[in-house]
């Protein structure tokens, strides 16, 4: 996650809670039929972790650059 905090140059929260798929589903089925309401659901989260962006601009931009040429050479074999 420390990666992904750099790399988009944001902080990125971490919920104590990791598998929210399977509970954010039966959330919104518990909304939709009604038998919670979004401020009980809310008060649910609890954060466990913040990673905070730590890698400079330059390296940042360099490593987009490579990602973004892999995917052009991906894309082109792919295409092959």
């Amino acid at each position: 996650m420390q990666f992904q905090a750099d790399l988009l140059g944001i902080p990125i929260d971490i919920p104590q809670i990791v598998e929210a798929s399977a509970l954010g589903a039966a959330y919104l089925g518990a909304l939709g039929a009604g038998h919670a309401r979004l401020e009980e659901i809310s008060r649910n989260w609890k954060l466990a972790r913040t990673y905070e962006p730590a890698m400079g601009e330059d390296e940042r931009q360099t490593l987009m650059h490579k990602w973004h040429r892999a995917v052009e050479r991906a894309k082109d074999w792919i295409e092959e």
